[in-house]
């Protein structure tokens, strides 16, 4: 499975269950994330997505793709490239469709063992049940997993004034891999049809078991 790939897995995996946070004081960016979280049906918008680590040398060639999401959990990435993929993510199963090789790749989000993105949940607060948040700026904040030993350091988010969702996400990892998004203009609460997220691919593909 390609790492951009596994990336998308995870876009939705459930927050892991934690004692509850200490009260925090709200800030702008705070406030600003939790009332488009609280409002959102549904979300479409481009993206580039970087690679860096001082393992692997010079940076990745930059991939694009479309991300697309429909409230509650589900989700669907398209990545662009010469591997084509396409990503599809319904609670805590994804679906990894590799169009040129004829195959899905069936798996857990959980088990995948991908960076998660967590700016896709229901409010501020499930965010906070698995992350200790912290405002740098009017419009950015840094997420910190609550338990240790995970493959994810922190994920900075930096907001989109206009539409409450982040233009850039930064996963900082352990292992000093950092993976950046770029988002482009986000088309908010325009209706997604639910067939976009349905498993269906094309004929003849093989299923593959992970």
């Amino acid at each position: 499975m390609s790492a951009r790939a596994a990336l998308a897995t995870v876009l939705l995996a459930c927050a892991v269950s934690v004692a509850a946070a200490p009260p925090v004081v709200a800030g702008p960016a705070r406030d600003r994330l939790d009332r488009t979280l609280r409002s959102l049906r549904d979300a479409r918008a481009t993206f580039i997505q970087m690679r860096s680590s001082s393992l692997l040398g010079a940076p990745l060639t930059p991939v694009r793709g479309v991300l697309e999401y429909r409230a509650p959990r589900l989700l669907r990435v398209d990545f662009g490239g010469a591997v084509p993929t396409n990503v599809l993510v319904r609670g805590d199963t994804a679906w990894i469709e590799q169009p040129r090789a004829g195959q899905v790749i069936r798996t857990s989000s959980r088990a995948s063992g991908a960076p998660p993105l967590p700016f896709l949940e229901e409010s501020v607060a499930v965010i906070e049940r698995a992350y200790a948040l912290r405002e740098t700026g009017p419009v950015s904040l840094v997420l910190e997993p609550r338990t240790t030993g995970g493959a994810v350091r922190a994920v900075e988010l930096v907001l989109d004034a206009k539409s409450g969702m982040p233009h850039q996400v930064v996963i900082r990892q352990r292992d000093d891999e950092t993976i950046t998004l770029e988002f482009g203009r986000w088309t908010v609460n325009a209706g997604i049809a639910a067939a976009r997220f349905a498993p269906v691919f094309a004929p003849g593909s093989k299923l593959v078991e992970l």
